[in-house]
């Protein structure tokens, strides 16, 4: 009964992982990519998508279709980035279809000759504007390398057979992987701007 209660270490590893996607920055992506499943989430625009899918996907190659953010969970929402990741030039021509009326000869009639409600073209054009802008790719491409490190790590914190040893090592190494993705970020924006005081 005096015993002090403690988190595991897995559920401290993600509220470390929530504190650090509340950054503004990165909340901007994390609803951006939510709004655009709800957006999905619709069986007539889901139809469109599954379609473009279909036809672009390599053949022989497992097709990776969007699922929602785990509400809980937040090292597991690689799964969902990873689809998004696979998927996104078939997420971004479907959104040209609804929005411009774009692609029509290139995939199936039933959804590019569909009659779209000025709501959703309203709602497709914007979700388009914010998914190929700069910052929201550049903003997207680092919260997926980073969270792809602490998939595994968040897994094995949670098993009963791992002893205090093996918990350090996985931890060092998910460390030293960040700091050589620290310094190579840092090498390159040095590189960038001595290149622009060579211009200037």
């Amino acid at each position: 009964p005096r015993a002090y209660y403690v988190h595991c270490s897995s559920h401290l590893l993600n509220l470390a992982i929530a504190h650090s996607c509340s950054l503004p920055v990165m909340r901007n992506v994390i609803d951006t990519l939510r709004t655009m499943f709800i957006f999905f989430d619709w069986p007539k625009r889901s139809g469109l998508l599954d379609s473009i899918t279909a036809k672009e996907h390599p053949p022989g190659s497992k097709r990776k279709p969007l699922i929602g953010l785990c509400k809980t969970r937040w090292a597991e929402r690689h799964d969902s980035y990873g689809h998004f990741y696979t998927s996104y030039t078939y997420v971004v021509k479907a959104l040209e279809v609804i929005c411009a009326g774009l692609h029509k000869s290139e995939y199936d009639a039933e959804y590019t000759e569909a009659v779209w409600d000025s709501k959703t073209k309203t709602e497709a054009n914007g979700l388009l504007t914010a998914i190929t802008n700069f910052q929201f790719i550049v903003n997207f491409m680092a919260l997926y390398s980073f969270l792809s490190h602490l998939e595994g790590i968040t897994v094995g914190l949670q098993k009963s057979a791992l002893d205090i040893l093996e918990a350090y090592s996985k931890v060092a190494e998910v460390k030293t992987t960040y700091r050589s993705l620290r310094d190579g970020i840092d090498g390159a924006f040095a590189s960038i701007y001595r290149q622009a005081e060579r211009v200037a």
